[in-house]
């Protein structure tokens, strides 16, 4: 079997990694059985060495905001032409840009694409138009192009049905999941925080692993632990992701403001 992928980029995100733990995965258990080839819009990023490790091919389209309006054009008839030649068995495409793109893509492959929606909503405040406006886009074509739509939550279904016109009867919910494997609570490892942090065993700590973004809503998170400390004064709350550091400015004036600066560690 040949799966082709098309995602905007293999930097560090959620959809990439589920992306990099699906294709490993497939390797693992299919072996020589499958070719995989991912294609990004982009040029690649943090999973591109260790996806080419396990033998999978990576091109890019090479796009960016600076490039000039009238060489896309160009860029989409090199994509169809490539995928035209390599004739997968499935084309999987990953959030609205690459779901977008793969519209372009000659008619024959519509019932081969699957595309995937990596987002709970979107809205004005916090999101990008040309997203929104992307997503809209393939909402209302949603009923020709794509074979199946896979989404990641119950919640993502009922904004993107309702308010961007998604079809309704191509709809696929598979949730992210994780590894029990690799996240199994561990004495060792978390004594040996506790000591290398100066944590006391009656302190309770939370922690928050996620990029700084509004999407996030962490401004609420630490707003809700600044009335937690009111109540319990042994509780620390530990941060980590990107943009999560001293040098964001606009995060740590929030924390100083709150007054509990000394309560969280980056």
């Amino acid at each position: 079997m040949k799966i082709i992928h098309i995602i905007n980029s293999l930097k560090k995100g959620g959809a990439e990694g589920n992306l990099y733990r699906l294709c490993k995965f497939h390797k693992q258990k299919y072996k020589n059985n499958i070719e995989i080839i991912i294609i990004t819009l982009i040029n690649n990023g943090h999973y591109e060495l260790e996806l080419k490790k396990l033998g999978i091919k990576i091109y890019s389209l090479n796009l960016s905001q600076k490039i000039n309006f009238f060489k896309i054009p160009i860029k989409i008839i090199k994509l169809r032409n490539f995928v035209k030649k390599q004739n997968p068995d499935v084309i999987q495409s990953w959030m609205y840009h690459s779901n977008f793109i793969s519209v372009f893509l000659p008619k024959k492959f519509y019932q081969k694409l699957f595309w995937n929606i990596r987002h709970a909503e979107l809205n004005t405040q916090i999101s990008k138009k040309i997203t929104i406006f992307l997503s809209i886009t393939c909402g209302l074509i949603s009923q020709i192009v794509p074979k199946k739509i896979i989404y990641c939550s119950e919640k993502s279904i009922n904004f993107h049905e309702k308010f961007h016109f998604y079809s309704k009867n191509k709809t696929t919910l598979i949730y992210n999941g994780y590894n029990d494997k690799a996240y199994i609570p561990l004495a060792q490892l978390r004594s040996n925080f506790r000591k290398r942090n100066k944590i006391k065993k009656s302190d309770i700590i939370i922690g928050y692993a996620g990029r700084y973004a509004r999407q996030k809503n962490i401004y609420s998170m630490l707003f809700g632990f600044s009335k937690i400390l009111k109540v319990n004064k042994n509780v620390y709350l530990y941060m980590v992701g990107r943009d999560i550091n001293y040098a964001n400015k606009e995060l740590c004036s929030y924390i100083n403001n709150l007054k509990i600066n000394k309560k969280i560690f980056f």
